[in-house]
C-alpha cells in the first residue's frame, strides 16, 4: 500500500482481512480502488494456481515416495522437495556430495596460499532454481530446529550472516552433539542409581534415567562404560542430526545370571581421566585421531557352561527407522518420537496427532473400543515406510463413540505387528 493507506502488512493475506479493508477504511481513494482490487484477483489466482500444480505434483507416483523423504529434513517443505526432486533428477549422476554442492552452487571455490584458506564468492554459473529454493530453505530452518539454529549462530558470530546459512553441520570432524542412546531402566534395579559406573566418572551428567523411567545417554567425548541390569528386551541409537534411528531387540532371559547382572553395556570413546605416579588426576589426549569419536551399544549374554562341541546362540532383532527431536519410547511396531493423542470434538469427531518411526511398510489402522473393552470396530488410516518419520495430524469419525484407541500397524502381507501406542480419548478443553 505506497498510497499511505494504514494497514497490518502481517495479515494482508489473510482470507478476508483485504475484503474487510476495502469496506471499512475510508482513507482508500476511489480511483485506486478497481486498481487494488485487480491486483488482489490476480494474486489470488496465482496462488490457486500455484496450489493446484503443487497438489498435481505430490501425487505423482513417481514423485511421491521422494518427496516425503526429503520433507522429513527439517526446513523442507513440498516446494523445496519438489524443486530438489524436479531440478536434480537422478541423485546417481553425482560422485559425490561434494559434486552436488558444486552444481548447486552452495559454496564457493577454495584459494589457499600459505597457511590462510579463503573462498570466492559464490558463481553464477549454477542451477539458480535449486540455489534459490535451497538458500531460502536454509534461512528457514534454524526457525524450526533447535539444533540448526545452534549452527546458525555461531557462524553469524563470526560476522557473516549468508556464511552462517550456508553452514554444514555435518562436518565430519566435528563431534555430533546430538547422539543418544536409550534402554528401559531395571524399577527393581540391583544398582544404586539404576545403572551402574563399571569405568569412567561417577557422576557423569552425560548419564541419567528420566521421569517416565528411560535410561538416556548423551555421548559426550569422554571415555566412559556404563551398565544396565534391564528387563524388557530393547536398546535404541538415535542420531538427531541426521534423524535416524536403530533399536536392537533381544529375549531378557529372567532366570539365568548375567555378567555382573548387566543386560546392556554401553560404552562412550574419549579422553581417560588418569592418575599420574603422585596421584595427580589428567586427562589423556582428547586427538580426534587418538580417541575418535564413538559410541558402543551392546547386549550381554547369560553366563553358561559349555561341554566340548556345544554351542549357544544369542538372537537379536535390528530395526532402522527414522526419528525426530524427542524419543518416548519403543513399541512393538516402531519408536515414539511424539506420544499419541486422541480428543474428541464437538462434532462428534476425533482428533489424532503424534508421531512415529514405523519398524514396517505396511499401513496404519486405528481400533476403536467401548467403556468395558468390547471392540466398535477398526479404520484404516495411512501408509507408512520406515524410511519417513510417520507424521499424524488428522479428524476421524469413528464407529459408536469409543472411549479407547489403540494405533497398529499392519505389514504389506495384512500381518499385524503390534501396537504403536494405544491412548483414552480424552475431550476438547475449554478455551
Amino acid at each position: 500500500m505506497e498510497t499511505g493507506v494504514s494497514h497490518n502488512k502481517r495479515q494482508l493475506h489473510r482470507v478476508g482481512y483485504f475484503r474487510d479493508l476495502m469496506a471499512s477504511n475510508e482513507n482508500i481513494d476511489d480511483s485506486i480502488r478497481p486498481l487494488l482490487q485487480l491486483s488482489r484477483d490476480t494474486i489470488t489466482r496465482l496462488q490457486k494456481t500455484e496450489s493446484v500444480l503443487v497438489r498435481s505434483l505430490q501425487r505423482d507416483p513417481s514423485l511421491t515416495a521422494r518427496v516425503q523423504r526429503l520433507k522429513t529434513v527439517p526446513g523442507v517443505g513440498p516446494i523445496t522437495a519438489l524443486t530438489w526432486a524436479l531440478e536434480i533428477g537422478d541423485i546417481s549422476r553425482f560422485r559425490s556430495i561434494r559434486h552436488a554442492i558444486s552444481y548447486c552452487r552452495l559454496c564457493g571455490d577454495e584459494k589457499k596460499s600459505a597457511e590462510k584458506v579463503v573462498r570466492t564468492p559464490l558463481s553464477g554459473q549454477r542451477n539458480k532454481h535449486i540455489q534459490s529454493v535451497l538458500v531460502e530453505a536454509a534461512k528457514l530452518a534454524p526457525r524450526y530446529d533447535h539444533d540448526l539454529a545452534l549452527v546458525y549462530e555461531n557462524e553469524k558470530k563470526k560476522g557473516n550472516v549468508n556464511r552462517a546459512t550456508l553452514a554444514d553441520p555435518a562436518v565430519p570432524s566435528r563431534n555430533n552433539h546430538n547422539f543418544w542412546t536409550f534402554a528401559p531402566a531395571n524399577p527393581f534395579s540391583g544398582y544404586l542409581n539404576r545403572y551402574h559406573v563399571r569405568f569412567g566418572p561417577a557422576e557423569n551428567p552425560a548419564a541419567s534415567v528420566r521421569d517416565d523411567g528411560l535410561f538416556a545417554l548423551h555421548y559426550v567425548h569422554l571415555a566412559a562404560e556404563l551398565w544396565l541390569d534391564s528387563t524388557q528386551g530393547w536398546l535404541a541409537v538415535v542420531d538427531g542430526d541426521s534423524r535416524y534411528a536403530m533399536v536392537e531387540r533381544f529375549r531378557y532371559q529372567e532366570n539365568e545370571t548375567y555378567p555382573g547382572k548387566a543386560s546392556i553395556i554401553f560404552w562412550t570413546n574419549g579422553p581417560e581421566l588418569k592418575l599420574n605416579s603422585d596421584g595427580m588426576p589428567s586427562l589423556t589426549s582428547g586427538n580426534q585421531g587418538e580417541s575418535p569419536y564413538y559410541l558402543e551399544a551392546e547386549i550381554n549374554t547369560p553366563l553358561v557352561r559349555l561341554r566340548p562341541g556345544e554351542t549357544r546362540d544369542l538372537d537379536a532383532e535390528w530395526f532402522p527407522t527414522r526419528a525426530g527431536g524427542e524419543f518416548h519410547g519403543v513399541e512393538d511396531a516402531g519408536i515414539v518420537v511424539h506420544p499419541l493423542q486422541a480428543t474428541s470434538l464437538e462434532t462428534g469427531n476425533i482428533r489424532l496427532s503424534g508421531s512415529f518411526g514405523a519398524f514396517f511398510a505396511g499401513r496404519l489402522v486405528a481400533h476403536f473400543y467401548g467403556e468395558h473393552g468390547v471392540s466398535l470396530g477398526a479404520m484404516r488410516l495411512a501408509q507408512v515406510d520406515p524410511a519417513v518419520l510417520v507424521l499424524l495430524e488428522m479428524e476421524l469419525t469413528p464407529p459408536a463413540k469409543p472411549c479407547r484407541i489403540s494405533l497398529h500397524l499392519e505389514d504389506e502381507n495384512g500381518l499385524d505387528r503390534g501396537s504403536l501406542q494405544e491412548v483414552r480419548v480424552c475431550a476438547l478443553e475449554s478455551p
